[in-house]
């Protein structure tokens, strides 16, 4: 089961509660709530209520999904950047990336209006520059576009060959860092944390 809890200006305002087993229990207000899958024939019980003093707000809404968590599938990204040539084993980028896949439910059809969440982190030992992109999917698809500024490489290659030919010499200044993708705030949408590198500086050296 899943409470998916919007932030900000489209955050829900109910109390829900819910009972699996014999205990009344109450889901959080500013996270989602995921946990672990029901077995067949399982009851759940809800209970939703106004808050007490509180006056009734429109188009205020929750969302909970009963059975196996959606997943994210075909996830990819397209990068621009300059060349490295085969320097580094992780992919590779400066100025954007594109990400695009779709997202399916536990009988393999497309899922729509699912909120996805790409979240790439260009620089592991500066968790603060966390970028997230998120995306409502439309009949289970996704494609969006992350414009990134310039950035100041922490590391510096070996002087290194490859990118045009194998004569001139090129060293490069990046960061290490990662990206992985959430559905409904759930990261385990079948995409494991995946190593990128943000190329900062490129310059030919001989």
């Amino acid at each position: 089961m899943i409470n998916h809890v919007q932030q900000g200006d489209e955050s829900s305002y109910w109390k829900i509660e819910y009972n699996i087993g014999e205990k009344w229990q109450l889901t959080p207000t500013s996270e989602s709530l995921i946990i672990p899958s029901l077995a067949v024939g399982q009851r759940v019980k809800l209970r939703i209520s106004h808050p007490i003093g509180s006056s009734f707000r429109q188009n205020r809404f929750f969302h909970i999904d009963f059975g196996s968590a959606p997943y994210a599938h075909n996830i990819r990204i397209e990068t621009r950047g300059p060349s490295t040539g085969t320097y580094f084993s992780t992919r590779t980028f400066r100025d954007q990336i594109m990400w695009a896949g779709n997202i399916r439910d536990s009988t393999d059809h497309y899922l729509e209006g699912a909120t996805v969440d790409f979240i790439l982190q260009p620089d592991n030992q500066v968790p603060s520059n966390t970028v997230v992109s998120r995306w409502v999917t439309i009949d289970g698809g996704i494609g969006k576009y992350i414009d990134f500024q310039s950035c100041i490489g922490r590391h510096s290659t070996a002087p290194f060959t490859g990118v045009y030919d194998n004569i001139r010499w090129w060293r490069a200044g990046y960061n290490s860092g990662h990206w992985y993708v959430t559905v409904r705030g759930n990261p385990n949408t079948g995409i494991s944390p995946v190593p990128i590198t943000q190329i900062c500086t490129m310059s030919m050296i001989g």
